[in-house]
């Protein structure tokens, strides 16, 4: 469902003649808007009903045709390399990995299989198309910065788990742009929301080569019948998310090994930064420093970058100048 929000988004500030920064305090208006809808609705004991069967015939009969009509209009190709899925009587939370802009509606089409979708850009899509259409199917919004609303969101798709839907979750919250991480960590949020529920985990990946988009749909994970041999919640929980993102990490491996292109030495040393520059080109909402702002941070856990990033503002002399071995990024000092 490409609307051309960029396209969108320039004419509505021509039409408006708002500034970007007048824009955003709008969008940050709606944002609060429709958070404390969500809020009042939560605090009156709802929403509980989410016409599932409604959706399930809407999706099947109008919104899948439309998203394999806007597949061919622009000229991308899917393809799903392996579906690992066995029939089972038991609500879906499909765990999918993130790569950019196209993902819910390439994602949506590929498992044939209705599901609520959990949405945490939810300021870009009010009043939108696309908010319309994902709206129609079936969507759980949120603002990723507010615990609040996260808490609201995680209760509504518990809600639809156990009333029988099925729910896109995109656990790593946010593009994985990183040139060595096969799948960036993720919160415990998908894990218990499948405990309380009864779901099954379905391990989805994703990988985009120009317009063609391969995926690979793994086996469930029960992660109910394993919870009885803990007697340690939190190393239950750890475990569980350890299995998911090793089955997730595998299937992106395998689309890799398929469509990989071309030898080491014969990728620019710009490759990277090229890639993110043109998946941000996508979006007109993100930049790079968003993106590394919404990657989770696992407990316990600190990035090299984070480490080492002291190092650059020191004032060098010979008495500290050994801190520089091993640092290509700091020019050595002429003592």
């Amino acid at each position: 469902m490409d609307s051309s929000i960029r396209g969108m988004l320039v004419q509505y500030l021509k039409k408006q003649k708002l500034t970007e920064e007048e824009f955003q305090k709008y969008l940050d208006y709606l944002d609060e808007y429709y958070f404390q809808k969500r809020k009042e609705t939560f605090e009156n004991g709802g929403p509980n009903n989410f016409y599932i069967n409604e959706r399930k015939k809407l999706y099947k009969y109008v919104l899948r045709p439309l998203l394999v009509a806007q597949k061919s209009l622009s000229g991308f190709k899917v393809i799903v390399d392996s579906d690992e899925r066995v029939e089972v009587d038991r609500p879906k939370i499909f765990a999918v990995t993130h790569i950019g802009k196209y993902d819910i509606e390439i994602v949506m089409q590929a498992l044939k299989e209705h599901t609520f979708v959990l949405l945490g850009d939810a300021k870009y899509m009010y009043n939108t198309l696309d908010g319309f259409f994902i709206e129609m199917n079936g969507v759980i919004y949120l603002n990723v910065y507010n615990k609040e609303d996260r808490h609201i969101a995680k209760t509504t798709v518990i809600k639809i788990l156990q009333q029988g839907g099925n729910v896109m979750w995109y656990i790593e919250g946010i593009w994985n742009t990183s040139p060595n991480r096969i799948v960036l960590p993720f919160p415990y949020g998908i894990i218990e929301a499948a405990l309380r529920s009864n779901a099954v985990i379905i391990p989805v990946a994703i990988e985009q080569y120009d317009k063609l988009f391969a995926l690979r749909i793994g086996k469930h994970i029960d992660i109910n019948a394993g919870k009885s041999f803990y007697a340690n919640e939190k190393q239950f929980k750890m475990d569980v998310s350890r299995e998911l993102k090793d089955e997730l990490a595998t299937l992106k491996w395998l689309i890799w090994e398929k469509y990989g292109r071309g030898l080491r030495q014969d990728i620019p040393n710009d490759y990277h930064e090229k890639y993110v520059e043109g998946k941000i080109a996508e979006w007109p909402f993100f930049t790079k420093e968003e993106i590394e702002k919404r990657v989770f941070k696992e407990p316990g856990i600190v990035d090299p970058e984070e480490v080492f990033e002291p190092l650059l503002h020191l004032d060098y002399n010979k008495k500290n100048a050994f801190l520089l071995k091993g640092q290509p990024k700091i020019k050595k000092l002429k003592l």
